[in-house]
C-alpha cells in the first residue's frame, strides 16, 4: 500500500516534469496532423495537380512565418 503511494507520487513528479515538453509535442503534433490530413483531402479529392499545390502553398506559408 505505502509502496503504490510511493509510486503514484513518483509517477506525478514525472508527468509533471514533462508536461512542457508533451504541450510541446502535441502544439507541433497537432497541427501537423491536420497540414498532412489536408493534404491528403486534395490529393483524393481533386487529384495530383491540387494535392501538389497545396504542399508548396503549406510550405511557402511556413517559409513566409518564419521570416
Amino acid at each position: 500500500m505505502v509502496i503504490n503511494i510511493a509510486l503514484g507520487i513518483v509517477l506525478a513528479f514525472i508527468i509533471i516534469s514533462f508536461l512542457p515538453l508533451i504541450l510541446l509535442v502535441a502544439a507541433f503534433a497537432i497541427p501537423a496532423i491536420l497540414v498532412i490530413g489536408f493534404i491528403y483531402f486534395m490529393f483524393v479529392s481533386f487529384g495530383a495537380l491540387p494535392g501538389i499545390l497545396s504542399i508548396i502553398a503549406i510550405f511557402w506559408f511556413f517559409s513566409n512565418l518564419k521570416s
